[in-house]
């Protein structure tokens, strides 16, 4: 894979990783070489002051990301298919989590993730959670990075949810202390690591259980077993261009994506948890 991600270079940090949020947010998957997605990169970069440089960069992510097949679960699917038609960006949720006389503690959550053992983040994430001090009530509000139909036919589709993330993953390349960020530097284990350091495996469980009661909500006859996919992190920084892919042979581990199916079992019992 390539050593280097057209934004290995790019500042690291709340800002940046925010000032990428509203770029991703604002432009459109399918319809990227318009005028105005160079327009949006420049206001945003300038809105942090950013240097304008990166403009190119970007568009060559952006690029990348559209046509990158997701793999996994979703196969050949490309988040260049995506409208305003069969996706949301920005799905905000407020869960009311229990009367203060009962709230959720890290023994509950942590056992959530022992059921469906066989996905992705079960015990071995379950182990990890118990390190965390939860005792909460109240209110769980969030904002879904994007949610999306994986086929315009919404009576079949499967909607997942899906998390960008900016984190810098790179290492030294010579005694010049000269630094590597690209796709070889994301593997499954290496973005793992990341997802367990951050507690993302519980962040997607939670826009997983959001998800599940939106679509209850407005989606008619939902059922989680036939509506609901899973989830998607997408690491910026280690998206591969689709040539590498070529030359891989089309890998089934895509460096810079986790892509999974909902675990079922976990999401219906985490619905049970944080009452209504």
């Amino acid at each position: 894979w390539s050593r280097e991600s057209p934004i290995g270079n790019f500042p690291r940090g709340s800002i940046a990783g925010t000032c990428l949020h509203k770029i991703l947010e604002r432009i459109e998957f399918n319809d990227l070489e318009n005028s105005k997605t160079s327009s949006i990169i420049e206001e945003e970069l300038r809105a942090v002051n950013i240097n304008s440089s990166f403009i190119e960069p970007i568009n060559v992510l952006l690029r990348r990301i559209v046509e990158i097949p997701l793999g996994g679960p979703l196969g050949d699917f490309k988040l260049k298919s995506l409208d305003s038609l069969n996706s949301i960006k920005e799905l905000t949720f407020d869960i009311p989590i229990c009367h203060q006389t009962n709230p959720i503690n890290t023994l509950e959550l942590s056992s959530i993730f022992q059921e469906d053992n066989k996905c992705k983040y079960g015990s071995d994430y379950s182990n990890r959670l118990m390190n965390l001090n939860i005792y909460s009530s109240g209110f769980l509000t969030g904002s879904i990075d994007q949610v999306f139909a994986d086929s315009r036919n919404h009576k079949i589709a499967k909607w997942w949810v899906l998390d960008w993330k900016s984190n810098w993953i790179g290492n030294p390349l010579s005694k010049e202390d000269e630094i590597s960020c690209g796709p070889t530097n994301y593997s499954i284990k290496n973005m793992d690591e990341e997802m367990y350091r951050h507690h993302y495996p519980l962040q997607a469980h939670l826009y997983l259980l959001a998800l599940h009661r939106f679509l209850h909500w407005r989606l008619p006859n939902y059922s989680a077993q036939k509506h609901l996919g899973g989830y998607i992190y997408v690491f910026l920084r280690g998206i591969p261009d689709v040539k590498d892919l070529k030359e891989h042979k089309f890998p089934k581990k895509i460096p810079g994506l986790i892509v999974e199916p909902a675990p079922l079992e976990r999401i219906k019992k985490l619905d049970l948890l944080i009452k209504t």
